[in-house]
């Protein structure tokens, strides 16, 4: 009779523990079932499972590999926290950057004849015309609609501005003195047979060494690269969201980027007619931290507060340009 009840009781028991079995099966189900759905919410919200954290708008995320792994660790931004990698701002994280974009003017009949046109200036010859459709063309399919649209006042960037600017009939043309080509003082409008023809000792100067050497009357490169500084403050004050053009001339452009880019001296760049610069820049102080990252860290060289998007591009030009 002791054994059918210490029987009896075990039975009980093995009855209990298949109990508690069965409810921590049931809890795992539904463990699983949450994680279920929190990889659905991720996955539909940028295509892919991350993990990580974020203070105020920035944080690290975590690219898993094919076996679920971490892979790569990168600073991100909250909106594109959960896109696929790499890491594709959504319209509301485009939203939060100053898109500027810089033009060269189109071949101007000046040009064609290969004059040094500095501050003087011609229309556009009929293969600048074309070059100004083509970018035209390219930025309509491409590009955001501008919101502003600046322009050097010489003739050859004011015909490429009012092209590119036809799709949009609101937008009107703004005239900025400060986009103009540098002066070319005494060899102003000549080309260089005429100009080696006429100051034979200035040219050979200039010709034998690197070091600069300056043209009688012509503007001074420190001159250039200050007024490119003030032109470049007062377009980048432009708030974010809005799309920004620029038309301007290949030797001021130099300076003008470099000043964008935070350079401490002017590099040179070979730029095409109609050659498209773009860059995408945030408004925030250049010595405010970004929380969560290093103690010291600014924004000053956080890279994704300053993004080059295009650089020289000429791919709207048909081959025979």
């Amino acid at each position: 009779k002791g054994e059918g009840r210490r029987a009896k009781g075990e039975g009980r028991r093995g009855k209990g523990e298949r109990r508690r079995a069965k409810g921590e099966r049931g809890r795992a189900k539904g463990e699983g079932g949450k994680a279920k759905g929190e990889g659905r919410r991720g996955k539909g919200e940028g295509g892919s499972y991350a993990e990580g954290f974020s203070h105020a708008s920035w944080g690290y995320r975590v690219k898993r590999g094919l076996l679920g792994f971490p892979d790569v660790a990168y600073l991100a931004c909250r909106c594109c926290f959960l896109s696929p990698f790499p890491c594709r701002p959504s319209p509301k994280c485009e939203m939060r950057y100053l898109k500027l974009c810089l033009i060269r003017h189109a071949q101007s009949l000046g040009n064609a004849e290969a004059r040094m046109e500095g501050q003087s200036s011609t229309a556009l010859s009929p293969l600048g015309q074309q070059q100004a459709q083509q970018l035209a063309q390219y930025l309509a399919q491409h590009g955001a609609p501008p919101t502003h649209c600046y322009s050097s006042p010489l003739l050859r960037a004011r015909q490429t501005a009012e092209a590119l600017i036809a799709p949009y009939p609101g937008l009107s043309v703004s005239r900025l003195d400060s986009l103009q080509e540098l002066h070319q003082g005494i060899f102003q409008g000549l080309t260089w047979a005429e100009a080696t023809a006429q100051y034979p000792e200035l040219c050979r100067r200039l010709t034998s060494t690197l070091t600069y050497c300056p043209v009688p009357q012509a503007e001074t490169l420190t001159a250039a690269r200050q007024r490119a500084q003030h032109c470049a403050a007062y377009l980048t004050q432009h708030p974010p969201g809005n799309v920004v053009w620029v038309v301007s001339h290949g030797g001021f452009l130099q300076h003008l980027i470099a000043a964008i880019l935070g350079c401490d001296r002017t590099w040179q760049i070979s730029l095409s007619y109609t050659a498209l610069f773009e860059f995408w820049l945030v408004q925030a102080p250049p010595q405010t931290a970004v929380e969560g990252a290093v103690e010291g860290q600014t924004n000053r060289f956080n890279p994704e507060c300053w993004q080059v998007k295009q650089f020289n591009n000429t791919e709207h030009l048909v081959d025979d340009f």
